[in-house]
């Protein structure tokens, strides 16, 4: 029999802007397919009042419930590609208080958290209830910031997360090192549970008929400074002296996309460089089955799904040796990202070497096509089961 967990989110399809909201999705539903009761709370600036309810289903029709609190909070960038640009700490708070309302009659065995901004819900709930918490940790403030100094209230809530949580998830080995060296988090309370994938190309046959005689390199994410856009741009200056028939595309918004249209201008990549902005459905799809290479060059990456993503495309990929998925893609290109000369050698001689790159490209798919999220919801359920098992004495 399944145990009841509330989970609670603050992205999920179809309002979501990176792989959060895909993660989410991914747990969720395979954790229902495994068997366990979910209640997923989210906010919503659409639902016409307080709170309301919906039913949804998993791939096989197995049902979850979702309770939407009306609230201010979005995804970093919205369904319609607008910046949050609210008092962030003030809504997290509402928002706590607000879910804390919406599920105080609810019947669960377990508390199931994503990231810093429903800690404070998920601390309200389990100081109430006595029952025992999991953070799943997806991004830290270190890793939204580079590794610089980051929003001390956010880090402050964060660390309040990582004290109370009875088990905390990690994306990744590297995000478990982050939680271990940087906030000093115990070692035994962290467990890694890798990100699942669950891309599959849109089922219509789509064009790809487009920039046929150009090699094209992407980028795909929120252009901001975690993400490491500039190295993208600096790989490209050097691609493009060698081969400027070559086409870069940024697939993404974020607060850097005007910083990084000036620069690109001011480099002379001008018609090089393409801003196609947020990408979902079947524009990702064109853009994943038209690439020769995609590239990753974070500054701190817990994990990379769109990398995941690429790579169930065929296509090659290049990412940071600073990232989460280079531990379950061996056969990706992993690099510094500061590396730009690297970076454009590699990159180059993908583009120069069609059986290389074919070869690397059915190689990557290979591998990312053995990462599911069922066997992520298999480890999640695991440590659900130590948690109520000691719980029950």
């Amino acid at each position: 029999m399944g145990r009841k967990i509330l989970m609670i989110g603050w992205e999920y399809p179809p309002n979501y802007s990176g792989g959060l909201g895909i993660a989410c999705q991914g747990i969720v539903e395979n954790l229902v397919e495994q068997g366990e009761e979910i209640i997923l709370v989210l906010p919503s600036v659409m639902t016409p009042k307080s709170v309301c309810e919906n039913i949804f289903h998993s791939p096989t029709g197995k049902p979850y419930r979702v309770i939407y609190v009306r609230s201010k909070l979005r995804p970093y960038a919205g369904k319609d590609g607008v910046e949050y640009k609210g008092d962030v700490i003030e809504d997290v708070k509402t928002y706590a208080r607000k879910v804390f309302n919406a599920v105080s009659e609810e019947d669960f065995d377990l508390i199931h958290i994503h990231d810093w901004l429903t800690v404070p819900a998920g601390l309200r709930i389990k100081e109430e209830t006595g029952k025992p918490m999991v953070m799943h940790v997806h991004s830290t403030e270190y890793d939204r910031t580079a590794g610089g100094d980051g929003n001390k209230e956010v880090e402050e809530i964060e660390k309040k997360g990582y004290l109370a949580a009875d088990k905390i998830i990690a994306v990744s080995g590297y995000t478990k090192k982050v939680l271990v060296e940087k906030y000093q988090v115990p070692d035994e309370k962290v467990e890694v549970v890798h990100n699942g994938n669950n891309y599959l190309p849109h089922s219509r046959q789509v064009s790809v008929d487009f920039l046929k005689n150009c090699p094209v390199v992407i980028f795909v994410g929120r252009l901001t400074i975690q993400k490491g856009p500039v190295y993208f741009i600096e790989m490209a200056k050097q691609v493009f002296e060698k081969r400027p028939e070559t086409v870069f595309v940024f697939a993404g918004d974020g607060d850097m996309t005007k910083q990084l249209m000036m620069t690109s201008a001011f480099s002379g990549l001008s018609g090089t460089v393409l801003f196609a902005g947020f990408l979902k459905d079947e524009a990702r799809d064109r853009l994943y089955q038209r690439a020769d290479v995609f590239v990753m060059p974070s500054v701190s990456e817990p994990f990379g799904i769109v990398a995941l993503e690429a790579a169930v495309a065929g296509v090659p990929v290049v990412v940071s040796k600073t990232s989460g998925v280079a531990e379950v893609l061996p056969s990706s290109i992993r690099l510094d990202f500061w590396d730009t000369d690297l970076m454009a050698k590699s990159i180059l001689a993908l583009i120069e070497k069609g059986d290389y790159r074919r070869e690397l490209g059915e190689k990557i798919r290979s591998e990312a096509g053995a990462i599911t999220w069922e066997k992520s919801a298999i480890k999640i359920r695991e440590n659900y089961h130590q948690l109520l098992e000691v719980d029950r004495g």
